[in-house]
């Protein structure tokens, strides 16, 4: 997930989509549909770190690795 996540290309792409739909007032379900995925998806890339460089990048990385250990060591006991 984390490449996907933090895919600049893919997340410029998903920002061209949305700003491309605004003014956009089409109200039926499946637009909303769509607006919602690409809305979503831009949301979790910059939670994952999409906008992150070079050894910021690396650390949230780190921390994110160091965070599944934990959560499955706990898990397991």
């Amino acid at each position: 997930m984390t490449k996907f996540s933090q895919s600049r290309a893919l997340y410029d792409a998903l920002e061209g989509i949305e700003k491309s739909w605004e003014g956009d007032d089409s109200s039926s379900f499946e637009m909303k549909q769509k607006k919602r995925a690409v809305s979503n998806s831009i949301r979790s890339m910059k939670l994952g770190g999409v906008g992150l460089d070079g050894e910021e990048k690396e650390r949230f990385n780190t921390m994110r690795m160091r965070l599944a250990e934990l959560s499955t060591t706990f898990g397991n006991h």
